[in-house]
């Protein structure tokens, strides 16, 4: 690992903005994975997730990639996907916090990140049945019309063993769950859509 830009908010939430791993290989190229939210992982441990997608990109990359960035949708810390918006609302009720600053800060590193990339990774899965849908409509819109305003034709989604690239609702899957196969190309229409 060779950077983990993280904030502490309050007493007991977190923000991880980016996290970095270098592959230890021959490769220069860099692979920014955008996922839904942090586990646990940060400077001296890891998680699941952050396990499984370094050993995914190190052997379906082969070779190619040198460095994965992590980014995130929302940047807060939460192991549970369904408590996620607890944690937002917990953030956006505390004084002298400004989420809007928090995401704005959250958006700027990711678009840092995503100019940097030869390999774009989307990986956020559906979202939690209790989250606030126009936020996460919202965010998921930002990122995407960003990557669209590149023009870079290295974006990609995870492909698993289910038979449907995307999820029913047209996500890209997450890699926190599936078995992992490989990358597939796509790219983002006009209307924001993901295709295959």
């Amino acid at each position: 690992m060779i950077d983990c830009q993280y904030k502490q908010l309050t007493s007991n939430i977190q923000a991880r903005y980016i996290l970095s791993i270098d592959l230890n290989n021959k490769s220069n190229k860099v692979a920014t994975f955008i996922m839904m939210n942090p586990s646990k992982a940060d400077y001296n441990t890891s998680d699941l997730t952050v396990n499984k997608v370094i050993k995914f990109a190190f052997i379906k990359g082969k070779g190619s990639i040198g460095l994965i960035n992590i980014v995130n949708l929302f940047p807060f810390y939460e192991t549970q996907s369904s408590s996620l918006q607890a944690v937002i609302n917990h953030v956006r009720n505390t004084p002298n916090i400004n989420f809007k600053d928090i995401i704005s800060l959250n958006n700027k590193i990711i678009k840092h990140s995503l100019q940097s990339s030869n390999y774009i990774v989307l990986a956020w899965g559906n979202p939690s049945d209790n989250i606030n849908k126009k936020l996460h409509f919202d965010q998921c819109n930002y990122i995407k019309s960003y990557i669209r305003a590149l023009k870079n034709n290295k974006t990609y989604v995870i492909k698993t063993h289910y038979k449907k690239i995307l999820t029913n609702e047209r996500y890209p899957r997450h890699p926190s769950r599936p078995s992992l196969q490989g990358f597939k190309k796509c790219w983002i229409n006009e209307a924001g859509e993901i295709i295959i």
